[in-house]
């Protein structure tokens, strides 16, 4: 007597045709036998779960880059600005007079070394 076999046909390597698969069967489905393997319900519910998790990782990547992105523009932003507040502190500090003491000279440096780079 023979036991009754899955319905799916299984293929790997070297056996273009596929094989029948040979574990025992568990359910029936729609009229046809599966295993546990193959039952359609537990690969659809596999195949759902992987999705999720698929779908989960792919928010959580483009969030990510939407942080890099908006940090990146934001550090643009900045940098465009720093010519306006150079010529702003240096306004300033030609307007205040030089009683300030070494606040003002340390300004005055950092002005000096800000145009040093920039050049």
């Amino acid at each position: 007597m023979t036991k009754a076999r899955c319905a799916t046909t299984v293929y790997g390597s070297g056996n273009f045709g596929g094989w029948p698969c040979i574990k025992p069967v568990k359910v029936e489905r729609n009229g046809m036998m599966y295993c546990t393997i193959h039952d359609p319900e537990y690969v659809k519910a596999k195949n759902d779960k992987r999705q999720l998790k698929w779908e989960k990782e792919f928010a959580d990547n483009q969030a990510e880059c939407l942080r890099h992105r908006g940090a990146a523009n934001e550090s643009a932003r900045r940098l465009a600005l720093f010519p306006e507040m150079l010529e702003a502190l240096k306004t300033l500090l030609d307007k205040y007079d030089r009683n300030l003491g070494q606040h003002w000279e340390n300004a005055r440096a950092l002005v000096a070394k800000a145009e040093k780079s920039n050049a």
